[in-house]
């Protein structure tokens, strides 16, 4: 069976603001670093756990990382199950 990528009407109006959010946090950023700064702390709140580069990483299954460089750049990311 082949399955659809299309959205529903109620997955598209939760993506729209979801991405509208992001656009107003990164709007209200004064640099990139302000920005990297405040996902951070939202991906904190949110319970990933942050993880250094140059670390030996011991990922878990479900669970929610990201990392940061030079503290102008993040990566975040969810392990599948």
């Amino acid at each position: 069976m082949v399955q659809s990528s299309a959205l529903t009407k109620e997955q598209y109006q939760e993506a729209f603001a979801y991405a509208q959010k992001v656009a107003d946090d990164l709007n209200e950023a004064v640099t990139e670093f302000h920005a990297v700064q405040t996902f951070k702390d939202k991906l904190v709140a949110e319970g990933f756990t942050q993880l250094r580069e140059i670390d030996a990483w011991h990922l878990e299954a479900g669970k929610s990382y990201f990392f940061t460089r030079n503290h102008s750049t993040f990566v975040a990311f969810r392990v599948g199950k």
